[in-house]
């Protein structure tokens, strides 16, 4: 009986081992992932950040109204890109290591 109980604190331990493991692997990714697109998109985002600006700084008169469509479109989009994500928000809530004793037995 020992030997079993024995056998299953180790076969929980490892478990516990395993997801912690796990865990950190994930964030190491998601880490990467984000550093990633920060360095992909940034400047990316910076050029159409100009753009939008630029634009919107331009007389309506001068410029065709499909033109001002087109700009308030994409003044649009960068108000939406400038907002946190859901994850960013939810992460901000549940920082890592309370997502660590939470998913670990």
């Amino acid at each position: 009986m020992n030997a079993l109980a024995s056998h299953l604190d180790e076969g929980r331990a490892e478990n516990r081992r395993l997801q912690e493991r796990m865990m950190t692997l994930a964030e190491t990714e998601r880490a990467r992932i984000a550093s990633d697109l920060h360095d992909d998109m940034g400047p990316q985002l910076f050029a159409l950040r100009a753009a939008v600006g630029q634009a919107q700084s331009v007389e309506k008169g001068s410029i065709s109204p499909k033109t001002m469509r087109s700009a308030q479109t994409i003044a649009g989009h960068w108000r939406m890109l400038s907002l946190p994500s859901p994850a960013m928000r939810r992460r901000s809530r549940n920082p890592p290591a309370a997502r660590s004793r939470i998913c670990v037995p």
